[in-house]
């Protein structure tokens, strides 16, 4: 009956795995039947290696005598027995008397299965060859599809079968292997030499042929061991096809049998150092060589391969680095080395699309930037989660090089409310880490996005698997996660309270008695099974029961709004498999004190809103940065256990009871059931590690004399997982079994004067009541690699336990007498380790739980001063200044208690970004800032302006004066070419000034002595000795390009300046000095942005010798508007300077403003520019100043333009010099035959011939 309904579960459970189950066990069933064998097209042989399979033989031998395709006629078996110690070739001897011209059998000494297979292919005659396992077995037409397949395709080199798990266990079967989907067609035919994703790793579910074996001398290498031996064989024969086809036959299956003792040699394989050592040296690493020199590259089928057996090595090894305690520190620093080889062979598109066994973002973070060593070319973000009472959502993305990240609402940069990093390591090195950031959306507006920055590259976020490429808005954030009418409908504040399905007394009953004593407005249940001991005493004490599982406790499930548990398993955690749609907090009181690494069971726990500690050190390993748990100090709080508040007033001392508490294992008991605490019963459970010898120790003899000598009780207490196989464990009738039915946990504890236990974390309570606990350690290196749901985490208990550790009987033993010769009561180190570790023993753990929980209905106010500060100082580290400035203004500064670090920090950012008003400003209005901070960005802003002398005397005034001061003022001089200052401050220096900084200063005297070449040569020789860090500080680049402008070297100066970007963008001071490259270029637009860009319009800073540039080039390019602002400042600044005149003169001309003209030129000399003669003599001409005009204008020259020449013509013909005014036709004709030449010869003609006419006139009158 049971395993009917079993098979009933099983179906609605998952309905396709039980038909499908069905098939494969009927199918093959009803073919062993069946009298038909045909005869086919080819000849095979089996090559199988036995060592100790005997208990599989017969299953082997029936399933291919047993073939459609005659076996007698078709297929040969050649058994290599390599050494077995068991009835294995007794078997095979019985079948080969049955069949002696089909089976053959080889024996030889131990030497490994591809030891075995290389001798059995000796004996290989048949075209085709395949290499079945001897615990495996074949569906009954298995060579029928292959044969008919092969004669199909006569061009195939290849062919492999379908895989399907046996479960030996269970006697089922699963179509689950990772590379199924080779098999989504009957046949999937693709060529040989590029089998694309059509990985294929086993020789035993393939066909090959013979002669390609034989012909390029193909061997299995016996030093590629544990595993992959198959997998560098077929990369060996795949490496010597040059045309044809590999078929994959979907109904063709290979059995692959899932031993249920965990026998076979994947499952040990992971406990050899091969897997971490030869397995790559002589396996992946040669397979990738001989691929790239044979081919000139490693195809991708070849690195898909290496990928996918790589990902299984994440799988297994991340974050579980008890798994290789068996290592050397030397060993695994080889394995990282090796892989850190094989992945020059991987090419970085391969990585990024690869998405077999499991791999998603992490693993290919892990392949690319820690084994590769490469940046990922992009990056993805994860909103994981809501907190729809704080107004937070969580954001988390993978990197291994740790990106500097910039989290934008728009455009205005912020910091999260919490941020928290975790440590993924492999083999105890970090291999890639994980950012954990809840981010407030309180002040977002309907139409702002969030965004996330890495490296100021944008990131692609997802949220539940929507992918979002340009940010995301808090309406966006908050649908996705709304809960659907399940959740929503009659939801409220209720409050479901349990400990285990099976039993109460724990946290979680403690809690409720507290709730329900003080906070009675508070609605609360407590789930429980209604079998359980527990249910009737609740009851009667008034608890407001839920039975678990009911059709009532899941109505309330639905709506409640917190789930409070001493457990955190996915019976309760994850009741409805959908993780109740993120609308629920789960709250978990914890079962202990988490003493070992719990963070890979814990990390998968996606609605822990709220985690209790009672330690420091439990809370730290937990909450901190860099831990491996997602948990932050946003759900981890240090508020003690609530059953602790009882606990140590019920304590009694002078009992004389010895209590033996071991827990349990994970890998020792049957699996769960279902929902629920209820597992099946494992029947070797008594041949275990943990069974031998807690049952040889409590029926020890010396145990039983301790135990009479000192008149002490023994009680025995087993984990609730353990005690379905108390009848088994022939506990001696001197020893009290304690059972979770029996009663109150605590009185237990209460009553023992010391505990002996393992691993437990039970041994904290008696830690918390003054007393000793024994641990009896004999599987440690088991537990803590992977034996168990944990592994070794901070706590250690030779260092940090209650009491000694014991490995063996005998010490355990030694141990008990030394206590109880000590009365029972601990002793040093012991008793000052219990002193020290809870955080608390003051009767308030529950009230501080309520308070904790209550609180997370409370929305944030602030972001942490400290995460603001470290985004800051990531920021300027960075040098992302307009970032620098968002984040000093989310601090409110009368309320921040350092506000001398923030003003100083706007300070610079001010600078930096070019925001020289805004800074004066701040400067003027400081409060907390240092006096000689303030004097020395007042003598920054007057550098900027180029006001040397202002500079110089501000900095000098300043009473302590470093070396990088002295250098600024070394600068200062050198611009005003000033050697002998220079030469004195280079004498200050103090002996720890630095090389960069003394080439600084040998640069600032080439640049004060003129000689730009020198100063080129010497800074481009100079440049390797600066790294990234100094190239930043003291911009050597920019005074090399400054330099090339002087020297003409226009192009060298470009690529200077573009080196100089590479490390440091929108800096002002390299914008100005591309302005002057591209008025040297005359690209007179290019030469206004920058410095519009660069002084953000604040053109009263734009160094003097700057603003002439720019005025030339807005009046180049027509922009009057910002022309005459411009031209207002330089007025101030530079009054004297020729293109103010210049200028002015220009705008004035065109106003016709002859007057401003006069009067700013009341002396023109020949020598003056055209630019200032030509408006000069205009404006005399036009206000009638005839004679003045005439009088002051230069005579015309070959320099002047036409305008001028026919303005001295004109005055001339006024004033009637005739002569000039022929001289200027003259000229004018000659110089500017292109302008109104034909008009000028006309009016010369003209002039002469009235000349002409006056000389004859007057020599007739004369007459």
């Amino acid at each position: 009956m049971s395993q009917i309904n079993r098979k009933f579960r099983k179906l609605l459970r998952d309905p396709q795995l039980f038909f499908k189950d069905m098939y494969f066990k009927h199918s093959t069933r009803a073919k062993k039947f069946l009298p038909i064998k045909y005869t086919g097209n080819y000849d095979y042989t089996i090559v199988t290696a036995i060592y100790n399979v005997e208990k599989y033989l017969d299953d082997f031998f029936n399933s291919i005598t047993k073939q459609s395709l005659s076996f007698k006629k078709h297929i040969q078996i050649i058994c290599v027995d390599d050494g077995s110690t068991d009835n294995s070739a007794k078997i095979i001897n019985n079948w080969q008397r049955k069949f002696p011209n089909n089976i053959q059998y080889i024996y030889k000494e131990n030497g490994g299965q591809s030891s075995a297979r290389n001798l059995g292919l000796e004996y290989t005659t048949t075209e085709w060859v395949t290499f079945i396992d001897p615990d495996d077995f074949l569906n009954t037409d298995y060579f029928k599809i292959v044969d008919t397949e092969i004669a199909n395709n006569p061009n195939s080199q290849m062919v492999v079968s379908n895989l399907i798990f046996f479960i030996e266990a269970n006697n089922s079967y699963k179509d689950t292997h990772s590379l199924k989907y080779r098999f989504n067609k009957k046949v999937n035919k693709v060529e040989v030499t590029n089998l694309e994703n059509n990985i294929n790793l086993s020789v035993a579910s393939s066909f090959f042929r013979t002669q390609y074996i034989k012909q390029f001398n193909l061997l299995f290498d016996h030093k590629v061991k544990p595993n992959f031996e198959d997998g560098k064989f077929i990369a060996d024969y795949l490496l010597n096809q040059t045309y044809g086809f590999a078929l994959f036959l979907k109904d063709a299956h290979y059995f692959y049998r899932k031993r249920g003792d965990q026998s076979s040699t994947l499952n040990k394989a992971w406990q050899s150092t091969g897997k971490f050592f030869d397995v790559l040296k002589y396996g992946y690493i040669p397979m990738l060589e001989d691929f790239k020199n044979k081919q000139g590259h490693v195809p991708t089928y070849i690195q898909r391969t290496v990928l996918y057996d790589a990902a299984w090595y994440i799988d297994y090894l991340l974050n579980q680095d008890g798994r290789t305690s068996f290592l050397t520190e030397e060993q695994k620093e080889v394995f990282h080395l090796l892989w850190k080889d094989i992945f020059t062979y991987i090419d970085t598109k391969t990585i990024l699309d690869f998405n077999l066994a499991g791999t998603w973002f992490l693993y290919r973070v892990i392949f690319l930037e820690y084994f590769k060593q490469q940046e990922m070319p992009y990056q993805f973000a994860y909103i994981e989660n809501i907190d729809q009472d704080q107004q937070l959502f969580l954001l988390s993305f993978y990197s291994y090089k740790k990106p500097y990240e910039q989290i934008l609402l728009d455009t205005q940069s912020i910091a999260p409310v919490s941020a928290k990093t975790v440590t993924y390591t492999i083999t105890g090195k970090p291999v890639a880490y994980e950012r954990r950031l809840w981010i407030s959306y309180k002040e977002a507006t309907n139409n702002q996005k969030f965004h996330l920055l890495l490296g100021n590259k944008p990131v692609k976020i997802s949220i539940l698997g929507s992918r979002h490429n340009n940010g995301v808005s808090a309406d966006t954030i908050i649908s996705s996660f709304s809960p659907s009418g399940k959740y929503q409908t009659g939801r409220s504040d209720i409050w479901i309270i349990m400990d285990r399905d099976i039993q109460a007394d724990d946290n979680g009953e403690h809690f409720y008695r507290y709730v329900q004593q003080y906070h009675p407005e508070q609605q609360i249940f407590f789930a429980l099974n209604k079998d359980s001991h527990d249910w009737n005493r609740l009851s009667k004490d008034g608890f407001n029961l839920l039975e678990f599982g009911s059709s009532g406790f899941e109505a309330k499930l639905k709506i409640a709004s917190k789930l409070i548990s001493s457990h955190a398993d996915e019976y309760f955690d994850n009741y409805f498999k959908d993780h109740y749609e993120y609308s629920k907090k789960y709250i978990f009181l914890q079962h202990g004190v988490t003493q070992n690494n719990i963070s890979c069971w814990l990390n998968r726990k996606k609605n822990i809103k709220c985690m209790v500690t009672a330690t420091i050190p439990e809370y730290h390993s937990i909450a901190d940065d860099l831990s491996p748990y997602k948990l932050s100090n946003k759900e981890v709080v240090l508020t003690g256990f609530p059953r602790h508040d009882k606990l140590l007033a019920g304590n009694q001392t002078n009992t004389r009871t010895i209590l033996i508490m071991p827990t349990w294992r994970s890998s020792i008991v049957g699996e769960a059931t279902g929902q629920g605490n209820v597992r099946k019963l494992n029947k070797n459970f008594m041949n275990t590690t943990y069974a031998k010898h807690w049952c040889q120790f409590l029926n020890s003899r010396a145990l039983k004399e301790i135990a009479e000598k000192y008149n002490y009780q023994l009680v025995f207490a087993p984990h609730a997982n353990i005690e379905p196989y108390l009848t088994l464990m022939n506990i001696p009738n001197y020893i009290q079994i304690w059972k979770a039915a029996n009663g109150n946990i605590q009185s237990l504890f209460q009553t023992s004067t010391f505990m002996i236990t393992d691993y437990s974390s039970v041994a904290f309570e008696m830690a918390f009541l003054g007393k000793t606990v024994l641990y009896y350690q004999f599987d440690k290196e088991e537990v803590f690699s992977g034996g168990h749901i944990t592994q070794s985490g901070y706590f250690k208990y030779d260092q940090h336990g209650f009491g000694p550790v014991s490995e063996t009987e005998d010490q355990l033993c030694n141990n008990i007498l030394k206590v109880l010769e000590n009365e029972g009561r601990p002793c040093e180190p012991y008793l000052s380790r219990i002193e020290k570790t809870f955080a608390f023993r003051d009767q308030n753990n529950c009230k501080r739980v309520y308070n904790a929980i209550k609180a997370l209905d409370i929305p944030k106010q602030h972001t942490k001063t400290e995460i603001v500060e470290q985004y800051i100082n990531s920021s300027v580290q960075h040098q992302a200044w307009n970032s620098v400035l968002d984040l000093c203004n989310s601090l409110a500064s009368d309320n921040y208690e350092n506000p001398a670090f923030l003003e100083e920090t706007q300070f610079l950012a001010l600078f930096k970004t070019g925001k020289f008003i805004e800074l004066k400003e701040l400067l003027e209005l400081s409060k907390h800032a240092l006096k000689t901070t303030i004097s020395y960005w007042q003598a920054k802003l007057y550098t900027v302006q180029s006001e040397w002398e202002n500079a110089i005397k501000t900095f000098s005034s300043m009473p302590l004066r470093n070396n990088f001061t002295i250098l600024l003022l070394i600068e200062c001089h050198a611009r005003l070419h000033n050697m002998t200052a220079i030469k004195q401050l280079i004498e200050e220096y103090d002996q720890n000034v630095s090389e960069q900084c003394l080439i600084m200063s040998n640069a600032w005297v080439l640049y004060s002595e003129k000689k730009w070449q020198e100063l080129c040569d010497f800074l481009t020789k100079m440049l390797p000795c600066f790294n990234t860090k100094d190239l930043i500080e003291y911009k050597p680049q920019l005074l090399l390009a400054y330099a090339q402008l002087r020297a003409d070297c226009l192009s060298e100066a470009h690529q200077t300046l573009l080196n100089y970007e590479e490390h440091t963008t929108d800096d002002w001071e390299c914008r100005l000095i591309i302005a002057h490259l591209a008025f040297m270029k005359e690209s007179y637009k290019t030469t206004i942005k920058q410095l519009e860009q660069g002084f953000k319009k604040q053109y009263e800073y734009i160094p003097a010798t700057t603003l002439p540039i720019l005025l030339e080039s807005l009046e180049k390019t027509d922009n009057h508007k910002e022309l005459k602002q411009v031209l207002s400042i330089a007025c101030q600044r530079i009054p004297n300077h020729f293109s103010v005149l210049r200028t002015n003169i220009k705008l004035w001309e065109k106003e016709k403003n002859w007057l401003k003209i006069l009067h700013a030129t009341q002396s023109v000399h020949e020598t003056d520019s055209i630019e200032i003669i030509y408006p000069a003599i205009l404006a005399r001409y036009r206000l009638g100043l005839l004679e003045e005009a005439y009088n002051t204008a230069p005579k015309p020259n070959n320099r002047h333009h036409y305008q001028y020449w026919a303005l001295i013509t004109e005055l001339s013909m006024l004033l009637k010099d005739y002569t000039v005014t022929e001289y200027c036709y003259q000229h004018m004709i000659a110089l500017f035959p292109d302008i109104q030449s034909e008009e000028n010869w006309r009016k010369l003609h003209d002039l002469r011939e009235r000349q002409a006419s006056y000389t004859y006139l007057l020599n007739h009158t004369k007459q």
